[in-house]
């Protein structure tokens, strides 16, 4: 007769600190971590956004909220911007976007995206009581409110030295605008690709992963897409392009596949920064219905 094999449950696996990786099996509940000072209790429960401390959830919930606000004003001038152009064939008389009333209009509309945007980061990236490790590092926060106020002297130059100050001088007005275009389009490209980390950290304490994992694939994708086009746009020729001009058989070869990378790279850049909004509101709406659930759980009676 054999006997039948033990279907016994695997051992959990050894309790470790959630800042440093610290071993912890053995030591009392109430105590420390020995390495680097952490409450033992936190490295028990986990850092799920379920055990996170009601004040600083209500910051992440309101920075989230606000992030999503900028999103909208943003889009809302988008679509002006858009509309704009069969508007201005319908109705002749409207004035047109190059007019300094509508530059004036789109520096407005950018900066008060900016400005959702530095007031949503600073609810998001307050420090989190009890915590093992910050939602958002110091190197992540100074990246992404250094890209904010970088994105407002790009609409500076732009509008204000460009449009305004500059209006009578064509070729310096025209230059400047180009320039704080591309300051402003830079700053927003970086900006959205260190929010993919916060995001995909924000999405994993939620428990989906699912999300997480399209955060960093987003954050991935735009590491490679964005020098790619700046690159094309710097040249003024595509890569293909670009690669045929240096002559050879072997160069023409080559240049269908750089076609389709550098196809690829500009699709990236245009799709990646809508995973920036879809993140916000999606993890907006994780947080709103996690503080709900959270504000319906009966009190723990007193004592316990």
């Amino acid at each position: 007769m054999h006997a039948e094999p033990s279907h016994q449950p695997a051992p959990p696996p050894p309790l470790t600190c959630l800042a440093c990786g610290y071993a912890l099996t053995g030591l009392a509940h109430e105590d420390r971590c020995p390495e680097c000072g952490l409450a033992i209790e936190v490295s028990r429960r986990g850092d799920a956004l379920a055990h996170a401390d009601p004040a600083w959830l209500e910051r992440l919930h309101r920075g989230l909220r606000l992030l999503g606000i900028g999103c909208i004003v943003a889009a809302a001038f988008v679509v002006v911007q858009i509309a704009s152009i069969p508007l201005a064939i319908v109705f002749p008389g409207l004035p047109d976007f190059s007019s300094f009333i509508w530059s004036v209009l789109l520096a407005v509309g950018v900066v008060a995206t900016q400005v959702f945007a530095f007031l949503g980061w600073r609810g998001i990236a307050a420090p989190e009581p009890r915590a093992a490790n910050r939602l958002v590092p110091d190197w992540e926060r100074m990246v992404l409110f250094g890209t904010i106020i970088a994105g407002l002297v790009g609409v500076v130059v732009a509008v204000l030295i460009g449009d305004l100050i500059l209006a009578s001088h064509t070729q310096a007005a025209e230059l400047l605008t180009r320039i704080g275009g591309l300051i402003l389009i830079a700053a927003t490209g970086v900006h959205v690709l260190v929010a993919m980390r916060p995001f995909a950290r924000l999405a994993r304490r939620l428990g989906k992963p699912k999300h997480q994992k399209s955060f960093r694939r987003a954050m991935v994708y735009g590491l490679v897409g964005f020098p790619i086009v700046a690159l094309s746009s710097l040249t003024g020729s595509p890569l293909s392009r670009m690669v045929m001009g240096a002559g050879g058989g072997l160069m023409t070869v080559v240049a269908l596949p750089v076609a389709l990378v550098d196809l690829f790279a500009h699709l990236t850049v245009f799709l990646v920064p809508f995973t920036y909004p879809y993140a916000v509101w999606l993890l907006w709406g994780q947080v709103r219905d996690l503080r709900r659930s959270m504000a319906d759980q009966p009190a723990a009676p007193p004592g316990r």
